[in-house]
């Protein structure tokens, strides 16, 4: 499965919304950036528990199946230029969850979006539900 990463200021964010993997299956990240002349790219990943380096060759790099797990995967981008960092983008963390008996791998802010959508439905029912019981109520006073 590949993942696209667009690199902004100080940030990078996912192109994509959620993808369904197979277990077993690595990602591959392909990032939007055009890198300084004569600079290298390098990632460093963090499952939550083990922490992978490594370096980006042609805007491209894999996390191994064995790395990715039920969680949230954190990426940080480094533009090194004659051996010195200069500059540093921190990626949106990638949920990796089970949904319907599927690996999900979802972006951080796409989440969080279907969680404020439940959480406005919800809202939306309560009040509905209030809103009965009121009109209920005055009609037995």
């Amino acid at each position: 499965m590949e993942k696209q990463i667009k690199l902004y200021y100080n940030y990078g964010k996912y192109i994509d919304d959620s993808k369904i993997i197979s277990i077993g299956e690595d990602i591959e990240f392909t990032l939007d950036y055009e890198r300084p002349p004569g600079s290298k790219l390098f990632f460093c990943a963090s499952n939550g528990d083990v922490i992978r380096k490594g370096n980006i060759e042609n805007n491209k790099f894999i996390l191994d199946a064995e790395f990715i797990k039920l969680g949230k995967i954190s990426l940080k981008i480094e533009v090194e230029f004659l051996g010195n960092i200069v500059k540093s983008f921190s990626v949106e963390d990638l949920i990796v969850q089970e949904l319907d008996e599927q690996i999900r791998v979802i972006p951080q802010l796409v989440e969080m979006e279907n969680k404020i959508k439940d959480l406005i439905e919800m809202v939306e029912t309560l009040k509905n539900r209030v809103d009965f019981f009121v009109k209920l109520w005055k009609e037995e006073i």
